[in-house]
């Protein structure tokens, strides 16, 4: 039995902050001692107040609390205690500060830890893709952004950086451009600059230099049963689709077709050509697949964005990895925990072993990124949390449970996905439903996991161990050892 299910990031900048030694008890040894020589305060900031105790009392001699950090201040003294006010942390790094207390000759150091504040999030944000691709002929091209809060008439600067790309209009949440046709025998690329306030967001034009060979390029790669698309036949840098005749290979023979837009009833992959004046053309596949996925009914609540946070957990194992076992039974456990069962999803990768039946490429690339990501990924077994983040936990439940934790708090959900499937004909059909409290770039990683999966464990103490659930199977994308973000 097959599962599935789709992977929603956004992605976003990530500061991962030092580990900070504690302070140094020497400092609190002599005359005055504090009760906590480390203290954490919230991003929020707000009141912190030291206690102490003094050995002996000095003659004349008063508490001074000090601090070189222009976000600590405000000191007030109570008997045996200081209070000082830090302020709201808007940077997203964590920031650390020290408060001394001299007391005569004798000095105790405290060090404040403040969480980071919450990611800067530009008002512009660009809707559309940031990286477009264009053929070598003249094109137009549009950008879709929006503005958070945004003043009547406000619209963000727009500055193309060559000349062979002109911006035509920037209009309420549209932008458009052009591009002239390239006669060079080389690929070109620039870039347009959306700037707004503070923030520039930049775009990635590229396009394809002129050619000697005979180009031929659809419209789309995939189309539903009876949907039209549309070839276009490129010589050197001219438009000869008039001219041209496209072709569909069927076996061993050709079909030309009645022109340069036609359909398919036939679900699968179907292979087209292009000749023209004794040149013939690049293959394009076409993907076709059926047109029965499933519809979603409507959104009973569409204003609702309380999305469910759940935290994917990818388990790196094998039926040959010994110690594998204590992470299943980790695993087990925290699925019957009520206080996490409902806050992740499971992935299995197995690539201990080339041998276990549930061993594939799909697995060892999820394996191969998470290598390339963390240096923390040293063995078997491990566990993973989402795409981004580098801290890996071993087997230990305690383990698991504080790094769980740490990535639930940090993680926002700024949308959700829902995803209705049918199988028609052994493929698996996908809809899925986007819904964002936030406009931003997102990616969608659909995953096939199976379930069941029969293969000896090594070091199996239960019967159970033997099967093997939410296996990897297939990742959906451009998929590779630095990206398994999906599309």
């Amino acid at each position: 039995m097959k599962n599935i299910f789709a992977l929603l990031l956004s992605f976003a900048m990530l500061f991962t902050a030092c580990e900070v030694a504690g302070p140094d008890s020497s400092n609190t040894e002599g005359n005055i001692k504090v009760d906590a020589p480390l203290k954490n305060i919230e991003a929020e900031g707000g009141s912190i107040t030291v206690a102490y105790t003094l050995q002996e009392v000095i003659a004349d001699a008063q508490v001074v609390a000090t601090s070189e950090e222009n976000w600590i201040g405000d000191f007030t003294y109570g008997e045996s205690s200081v209070t000082f006010k830090v302020n709201a942390n808007n940077t997203i790094e964590q920031r650390i500060g020290k408060v001394t207390l001299t007391y005569g000759k004798y000095e105790a150091k405290v060090v404040v830890m403040q969480a980071a504040g919450l990611e800067y999030k530009p008002r512009l944000q660009i809707v559309s893709s940031t990286a477009v691709e264009f053929n070598v002929l003249a094109n137009d091209g549009i950008i879709e952004y929006t503005i958070d809060s945004r003043g009547e008439g406000e619209l963000p600067e727009v500055v193309a950086k060559d000349s062979w790309l002109t911006i035509n209009e920037v209009k309420e949440d549209t932008i458009t451009y052009h591009i002239e046709k390239n006669t060079s025998a080389e690929v070109r690329s620039t870039t347009i600059e959306v700037s707004l306030d503070d923030y520039t967001a930049e775009i990635s034009v590229t396009q394809a230099a002129a050619s000697d060979a005979l180009l031929l390029y659809a419209h789309k790669s995939v189309v539903f049963k009876d949907e039209e698309f549309t070839f276009i036949v490129i010589h050197k840098s001219d438009d000869v689709t008039a001219e041209a005749k496209i072709f569909r290979r069927d076996n061993d023979s050709s079909v030309a077709l009645q022109g340069a837009t036609t359909s398919l009833n036939a679900v699968g992959d179907h292979r087209f050509y292009a000749t023209y004046n004794g040149n013939t053309s690049n293959d394009v596949k076409i993907t076709v697949v059926s047109n029965e996925a499933p519809e979603f009914p409507e959104d009973p609540t569409p204003m609702d964005f309380n999305f469910r946070h759940r935290v994917l957990l990818i388990q790196h194992t094998g039926t040959q990895c010994g110690y594998c076992p204590l992470m299943m039974k980790s695993l087990r456990s925290l699925s019957e925990d009520p206080d996490y069962s409902n806050k992740f999803n499971l992935a299995a990768a197995h690539t201990y072993n080339t041998s276990d039946p549930a061993y594939c490429s799909a697995a060892a690339t999820v394996k191969s990124y998470f290598k390339q990501l963390t240096s923390e990924f040293t063995g078997y077994p491990s566990l993973s949390f989402n795409f981004q983040h580098k801290e890996i936990a071993s087997s230990g439940m305690d383990h698991i449970k504080t790094i769980f934790s740490k990535v639930y708090a940090k993680d926002g959900m700024d949308a959700g996905i829902a995803l209705a499937t049918n199988i028609v004909d052994n493929k698996i059909l996908v809809s899925a439903s986007l819904k964002s409290a936030v406009a931003a770039n997102y990616h969608i990683a659909l995953w096939v996991l199976e379930d069941n999966i029969y293969g000896s464990q090594s070091g199996a103490s239960e019967q159970w161990m033997n099967n093997h659930n939410n296996c990897v199977r297939e990742l959906l994308g451009d998929n590779s050892r630095t990206d398994i973000s999906g599309v």
